[in-house]
């Protein structure tokens, strides 16, 4: 069986025999809805989670971090979240200078805000958190401009093979 004749939110379906059409059920903007929905739980389960984790008494954490692992923590925690909040606003609303710049200074308001609340539950704010936590923002930002170049430059290739054949 193919599919093919998308157009609409309908889809023809051909076997050997006949051909049905029939709503289609994960049309582009239903599929985009969903996509959307999924980035926008996990972001919130990610922002929850690390809301979770940086107000943990330090007297909880059964294990010692080696040296500066919790810079690396806080590095890959914000690009995660950075990376999820780009991603849910690219399919949210559009994706321009402006959007990065107000998501950039959001994350980095909230990392700030996020160390000073740390004192209130035995530990130490570290303005080298900050920074990290500024620095994961961007490069998870960057990597939303990256992958949205990516699949653009792939659409664009098969316009052209398209085109050609």
């Amino acid at each position: 069986m193919t599919e093919f004749g998308q157009g609409l939110g309908w889809s023809r379906t051909c076997s050997a025999f006949f051909c049905t059409d029939r709503p289609d059920m994960f049309s582009i903007p239903t599929q985009l809805s969903r996509f959307r929905s999924v980035i926008g739980l996990l972001l919130l389960l990610a922002w929850g989670g690390l809301f979770f984790a940086t107000h943990i008494p330090r007297s909880s954490i059964p294990v010692p971090m080696p040296g500066h692992f919790d810079k690396v923590c806080h590095f890959v925690a914000y690009g995660v979240l950075a990376f999820l909040l780009g991603s849910w606003l690219w399919f949210r609303y559009s994706l321009n200078r402006r959007t990065l710049a107000l998501a950039w200074l959001g994350l980095a308001a909230y990392g700030v805000v996020d160390e000073w609340l740390q004192r209130f539950v035995n530990r130490t704010p570290d303005l080298y958190d900050v920074l990290a936590d500024w620095a994961g923002a961007f490069c998870g930002l960057a990597a939303v401009l990256v992958v949205r170049s990516l699949l653009h430059m792939r659409r664009l290739a098969r316009r052209r093979a398209s085109s050609v054949s």
